[in-house]
């Protein structure tokens, strides 16, 4: 997805191979890239091959206590991350707002130092039809340790909601108490708690600690295997989604997608002035898993939520759906995002688990657009560096990628005749990887071009340059999408606007340090102005001019 080229400080424990002449033996992985066959690929995987400058994967970034302050919000974008997220179960939309003014303040004086507009996406995660925990009794505690064996209680009593402790928790489905029998379980946030239940007595349900954690506010609830009689769009679900129309956020999350039904509500709520906004539904039950073709059709992208599917699911199937809804979003070409339990150990801790690396790595190598960052980043110690992490990872998977077999499944399996922009965009990718291209430069209006670019996955990053501010935050959501928002009024003259536009493609490059002198470049571009007519490539070589001054906002 997006590219991130601002350097950032290298964190203790990562060790620079490629920082000798002697450990540069090969550049990116490309000896193992053009392999013959997968096997060869993996024994031509070198340690010490050339680590990338760039990270073409998304990083979007929950927002909470740890996350509140510009300094803060700034270095995160400093980091590498691209979207923001807003959890609207856990704020009002009071805090919604001053959140959304801070962000973007953030977002205005981060653009400034790198004199170009940085085009950070927001995105609303919108509760849909899931149960949730009520508020913490203390407003000064952030979590409460529930310790193994120890007895609670579960309560409808809507006195509870803003009074839950470690001996009583308010949940907000009233028919709960319905659902459960002694000896089923209830599973807390995403999992991390699991209660036992033990008698049913009113609208209390009396339970034992099986699985000890620490309990926040507004945590979700499930029950797995037991069907919940809650409807797709919630009174505060609509309320949340006006509201993001309103404030003009890019994209929304919506969980409990069970079929398209769904989806095409919310396109109706939406409306006109909502149009541009993305919807992303969460692969997070076994209906969705059920009809996951027909909900990546109507959606924009997917998130595979891999505790709610940890939940409904025995563990070791959740790798299975996360590699096929992934799978079948990269054939679509419709961003994929990863969530749950990213960098889980760094909410604490300095540094990941081995299993965390290598789990994001597979992730990148199954071909995930982004990863979605949730407690590492909302309460975590340690966001930046959380962010500095992942990219590192990112960075090392992307160049792992069996680029030549990934190209010839997504190209070769298209039906003829085929679309002329298609055509073309395999054609660029082609020869991108041909001439081991620095950079792919394509100029779109509505981002169309740049999104059917990235669907054959390109060694190299595509830098999209748009007048649109909403198309080029939401290209972040592409897997090596770096989008530029050309702010400059148009030329008189067609030829010489195009000409100014690629020119700004070249010099961000070439300031990023993606592009340097003789560097193969790929230009794509239409024949006249609009939308519908891109059709043409180029190929040139950077020359050493000294870069242009950015665009400021």
């Amino acid at each position: 997805m997006a590219i991130h080229s601002i350097h950032c400080p290298k964190l203790p424990w990562m060790i620079d191979f490629h920082s000798t002449a002697e450990g540069a033996i090969l550049n990116s992985q490309l000896h193992a890239a053009y392999a013959d066959n997968f096997t060869e690929h993996l024994v031509n995987l070198d340690v010490r091959s050339q680590t990338p400058k760039v990270r073409l994967t998304g990083v979007i970034c929950t927002l909470g206590p740890s996350t509140s302050k510009c300094e803060v919000l700034e270095n995160m974008m400093a980091a590498g991350m691209t979207m923001a997220r807003l959890k609207m179960c856990h704020l009002n939309h009071e805090e919604s707002k001053e959140i959304l003014a801070n962000i973007r303040k953030a977002n205005d004086r981060y653009s400034k130092k790198i004199g170009r507009v940085y085009p950070l996406a927001i995105a609303l995660d919108i509760r849909g039809p899931e149960i949730r925990t009520g508020y913490l009794k203390d407003p000064q505690v952030q979590e409460i340790e529930l310790s193994k064996g120890n007895p609670i209680s579960i309560t409808t009593d809507p006195a509870y909601e803003e009074h839950v402790t470690a001996d009583m928790i308010y949940v907000d489905y009233q028919k709960f108490n319905e659902l459960l029998e002694p000896g089923d379980y209830v599973f807390i946030d995403d999992g991390e708690i699991r209660l036992s239940a033990r008698e049913i007595v009113g609208s209390v349900i009396k339970c034992i600690v099986e699985e000890a954690g620490k309990l926040v506010s507004r945590a979700s609830v499930s029950v797995p295997g037991i069907p919940i009689d809650l409807p797709n769009i919630s009174k505060k679900d609509i309320e949340d989604i006006i509201f993001g129309v309103k404030n003009k956020v890019d994209a929304i999350f919506i969980a409990g997608m069970r079929d398209k039904r769904t989806i095409l509500e919310i396109r109706k709520l939406l409306g006109k002035e909502g149009r541009h906004i993305m919807v992303i539904s969460k692969t997070d039950c076994c209906q969705a898993i059920d009809n996951i073709e027909e909900i990546i059709k109507e959606s924009d992208g997917i998130m595979v939520d891999r505790g709610a599917l940890g939940n409904e699911l025995p563990s070791e199937k959740v790798f299975l759906v996360q590699k096929s809804v992934i799978a079948k979003c990269n054939k679509a070409g419709k961003p994929a995002i990863c969530s749950t339990q990213i960098l889980e150990s760094m909410i604490t801790n300095t540094r990941p688990t081995k299993p965390e690396v290598s789990d994001i790595a597979n992730a990148v190598l199954d071909g995930a657009d982004c990863f979605l960052l949730s407690k590492e980043t909302a309460v975590g110690e340690h966001p930046v560096e959380a962010i500095t992490t992942l990219s590192a990872i990112c960075k090392e998977a992307e160049a792992a990628v069996y680029q030549k077999q990934v190209f010839a499944d997504l190209s070769d399996k298209q039906l003829t005749p085929i679309e002329p922009i298609y055509a073309l965009a395999i054609s660029a990718v082609e020869a991108s990887l041909k001439c081991n291209a620095a950079v792919i430069i394509v100029l779109t209006t509505t981002g169309r071009s740049a999104k059917i670019l990235t669907k054959y996955r390109p060694r190299c990053p595509i830098i999209a340059v748009t007048r649109f501010g909403h198309v080029a935050r939401q290209l972040h959501l592409y897997r090596a999408i770096d989008p530029i928002h050309y702010i400059k009024s148009p030329e008189a003259k067609w030829e010489k606007d195009v000409d100014n536009r690629i020119q700004l493609g070249i010099t961000w490059g070439k300031v990023s340090g993606l592009i340097r002198a003789g560097d193969a470049i790929i230009i794509i571009t239409g024949s006249r102005p609009g939308t519908g007519f891109t059709n043409s490539m180029r190929i040139v070589y950077a020359s050493e001019f000294d870069a242009l001054p950015l665009q400021k906002k």
